[in-house]
C-alpha cells in the first residue's frame, strides 16, 4: 500500500478492476486511459463542454472491514476542485470510500450517464 501511495501515477489510471475495456481519450494532460464505456462517455462529455479534467489523482485512504484500503476516484475537475465517481450501483463500501475525500464529490450513476 505504501508503494502505491508513493507511486500513485503508476496505479490510478492503469489499475483495472475486473474485466473492463480501456479507452484512450484526450484529457487536459494529453492522451490518457479511462476504464469502460461509462467513463469514456463522461470524459467525452467533459471535453465537449470544455471542462478541464484529469484522472491522475492521488489515492485516498479509507478504513473498511478492519483494514486500510486505497480509493482512486475516476475524475478530477481541475477548475472546480471537484471529484467525479462513475458508478453503476452503490454499496456500503462505496459510501465509506466517498466519505474519505476532502473535495466535493459527484457520483454519476448509470441512469445519468446517457
Amino acid at each position: 500500500k505504501n508503494v502505491v501511495k508513493m507511486n500513485s501515477e503508476s496505479y490510478s489510471k492503469n489499475n483495472v478492476s475486473g474485466r473492463v475495456k480501456m479507452y484512450d481519450v484526450l484529457s487536459t494532460n494529453g492522451i490518457t486511459r479511462v476504464k469502460g464505456k461509462w467513463e469514456l462517455a463522461v470524459a467525452t462529455w467533459l471535453n465537449e463542454n470544455e471542462i478541464r479534467w484529469t484522472n491522475d489523482i492521488p489515492p485516498y485512504s479509507y478504513f473498511w472491514n478492519n483494514d486500510w484500503h486505497l480509493y482512486f476516484p475516476d475524475f478530477l475537475l481541475l477548475d472546480k476542485d471537484t471529484l467525479i465517481e462513475v458508478k453503476g450501483y452503490e454499496r456500503e463500501r462505496d459510501r465509506c470510500k466517498w466519505a474519505s475525500v476532502d473535495k466535493k464529490l459527484v457520483v454519476v450513476k448509470k441512469k445519468k450517464i446517457s
